[in-house]
C-alpha cells in the first residue's frame, strides 16, 4: 500500500451524525462532490484503503453540521461506521469494544478488510475466527475495568462526545463479529 497522509481514526457515536451520513447521500449535490473529492485523493483517508468501490464522505471533525468542503474527506466503509458506532444498521449484538492501547484502530481495519476478503474466497475461515474470538475476549477487560457487564450499546455514551486527553478512551477499538465479517466480504 502506498505512503498517504492519514487523519486521525477516532471512535464516535455522536448523536443524529448517522442520520445526517444517511440523508446526505441522497442529496442532488453527492455525486459531485464526491467526484470532487475523489479527483484530489482515491483512498480511505483514515486508514488508506485504496478500495475505492465503498468509499463515503464523512466530516472531519466529526460534525455533520458543518459541511464545508474542506470538513469532508473519503472514508472506506469500516472507518466511515466506526465514526456513527451508535448506527442500528449494524447490529450492536455483532459488535465489540476492546482496550487495546499497542495496536491502533487503523491498523485493526487493515486487517479487518483483509480478513473480509478471505473470507469471501473462503480461505483461512477457522485462522479468522480464531482471531476474531481473541479479540472479543478482550471485551473482558472493559467489563472488570468499569465494574459492570455493559452491553456494545451502554459502552457507546464513551464516544457521544469528544476527549481532550483520554488516554483509556484513546486506547479503545471497535471490533466486528466474524458474522460481521462475513457481511463486509
Amino acid at each position: 500500500m502506498e505512503s498517504h497522509v492519514l487523519l486521525p481514526l477516532k471512535l464516535s457515536a455522536k448523536s443524529g451524525n448517522f442520520i445526517e451520513f444517511y440523508a446526505r447521500q441522497n442529496h442532488e449535490n453527492y455525486i459531485t462532490i464526491k467526484e470532487e473529492l475523489c479527483s484530489e485523493t482515491t483512498y480511505c483517508q483514515f486508514c488508506g484503503s485504496t478500495e475505492t468501490k465503498n468509499l463515503h464522505i464523512v466530516n472531519k471533525d466529526l460534525d455533520y453540521n458543518v459541511n464545508t468542503l474542506k470538513n469532508l474527506a473519503l472514508a472506506c466503509h469500516l472507518c466511515a461506521h466506526i465514526q456513527m458506532l451508535d448506527d442500528p444498521a449494524w447490529s450492536f449484538d455483532e459488535q465489540g469494544i476492546i482496550y487495546l492501547p499497542s495496536i491502533s484502530q487503523v491498523t485493526l481495519n487493515g486487517l479487518y478488510q483483509g480478513w473480509a476478503n478471505e473470507l469471501k474466497q473462503k480461505k483461512n475461515v477457522f485462522e479468522i475466527t480464531e482471531a476474531i474470538s481473541e479479540l472479543m475476549s478482550f471485551t473482558q477487560q472493559i467489563k472488570e475495568v468499569l465494574n459492570i457487564e455493559p452491553k456494545f450499546s451502554d459502552l457507546l455514551g464513551l464516544f457521544a462526545v469528544s476527549y481532550n486527553d483520554g488516554e483509556f478512551v484513546d486506547s479503545l477499538r471497535w471490533v466486528p463479529s466474524i458474522q460481521l465479517l462475513k457481511c463486509l466480504a
